[in-house]
């Protein structure tokens, strides 16, 4: 019974990492799109990671806390540290990227065929979902270095403060870009 939760554990680490993934590839995507159809296909990966990491989540959750309450208890601080950290990731991920995803679909939805429209490039160029998009990885490896490593507290929140600083700065060079620049999109 234990190999198999531990494998279903695994599975659900797995499927994080592949709606991570699906996030991460379908921003970029949107964020190259040059028109309305290319923006179709590419909500496609963003769709999949709103169905994927839920369920994810909740296999991941469900056999951790198994795992916590028969083998480990709950006086250990590396699990402190990655319940607590698991907890912010998938209460923030929804409102930080989930709304916004599920806007820019509705919207590509219904927008008709051609360029992209100013509003449209605006929401989907936003620095809080790319900022949300591109932390979700690093944070997600930080958690697989905490159930690997099993550090002391001190440790735990030193992996897990720096995946979320490898996160934020891997965003800021095309935030600052996009910030400090005319979009190449954008009309005269």
């Amino acid at each position: 019974m234990h190999a198999f939760l531990l494998l279903l554990h695994i599975l659900g680490g797995i499927g994080l990492f592949i709606g991570g993934m699906c996030e991460l590839v379908g921003l970029q995507l949107l964020l190259r799109a040059k028109n309305v159809e290319f923006l179709r296909a590419a909500t496609t990966l963003t769709h999949l990671a709103l169905f994927v990491d839920p369920l994810s989540g909740m296999l991941v959750a469900a056999t951790g806390v198994y795992f916590v309450v028969t083998l480990w208890g709950w006086s250990v601080a590396w699990i402190n540290v990655a319940l607590a950290s698991f907890v912010l990731i998938t209460l923030a991920a929804p409102a930080l990227q989930g709304r916004r995803f599920l806007a820019i679909q509705r919207i590509v939805g219904r927008t008709p065929s051609g360029s992209v429209p100013e509003d449209l490039r605006l929401l989907i160029h936003d620095p809080i979902l790319r900022v949300s998009v591109q932390s979700v990885l690093p944070l997600a490896t930080g958690l697989l270095a905490l159930m690997v490593l099993k550090p002391t507290l001190v440790g735990a929140l030193l992996i897990m403060g720096i995946a979320l600083l490898v996160g934020i700065a891997s965003a800021l060079p095309d935030w600052w870009s996009a910030r400090h620049t005319d979009h190449p999109h954008r009309t005269q």
